[in-house]
């Protein structure tokens, strides 16, 4: 085998897993799509050790300066991965190896709201993924959740308990389950069955994120707004 592990993604779990097996004295290579989530992140304070708050850009920098450091090859491109005698081989258009394990660190897929200015918004702030690692800092803030299923509904259940001024953006074609509606009742969440139409920055005394939702005539003004996000 080329290697003892392959590791696919390139994002923080991807690099401080290559980071770990190499310190102990494994061969490793890192093979990725070159464009984490992480990238997006603005700055995170959900970070130990960072109480100043860390950039997605810069986590990811200095991962890769250790990792430079200890040796460990890279891998760019779409990788296929099949199993073989004793391991797997994993290739692409431009790169092939076979390793004896693989770590898939592929991270989620997000079903954010087709607008051309969103990744504009994640840059400034105002549009959030991780409701785990932001809530603590929206304590009291305005949040619209926007949920396409279950999953959104109940991480909706968990930001209530760090601010009630939550508002739920949910899709008009779709069905909340009984059990969940009542559990959303019970914590006053309140539910616009729509879509979202427009998305923009307000600057000025008081900023935020202004949401325009198809067919309603009230805008919602929020300090943030967080998007549904699924595992591949």
């Amino acid at each position: 085998m080329d290697f003892e592990c392959a590791i696919i993604g390139g994002g923080p779990g991807g690099l401080v897993s290559a980071l770990y097996l190499r310190r102990f004295l494994r061969s490793v290579v890192v093979a990725s799509g070159g464009a984490p989530r992480a990238s997006w992140i603005p700055k995170t304070h959900n970070l130990v050790g960072y109480r100043g708050g860390i950039s997605g850009v810069e986590l990811l920098s200095r991962l890769q300066q250790q990792l430079d450091e200890l040796g460990v090859e890279r891998a760019v491109g779409l990788f296929k991965i099949s199993k073989i005698r004793g391991g797997f081989r994993v290739n692409s258009n431009e790169d092939q190896f076979t390793a004896k394990k693989v770590i898939i660190a592929t991270g989620i897929t997000d079903h954010e709201p087709e607008l051309g200015n969103v990744p504009a918004l994640r840059r400034l702030g105002l549009l959030r993924y991780c409701p785990v690692c932001d809530a603590y800092e929206y304590q009291n803030k305005r949040i619209a959740v926007m949920a396409r299923d279950e999953h959104g509904l109940m991480s909706s259940l968990f930001l209530s308990k760090f601010t009630k001024k939550l508002q739920v953006i949910w899709s008009p074609s779709a069905r909340i389950p009984r059990e969940l509606a009542r559990r959303c009742e019970g914590k006053g969440l309140v539910i616009h069955h729509s879509n979202v139409e427009a998305m923009s920055a307000q600057k000025g005394a008081e900023p935020g994120l202004m949401i325009t939702l198809e067919g309603q005539t009230k805008n919602l003004f929020v300090d943030a707004a967080t998007s549904r996000s699924e595992r591949p």
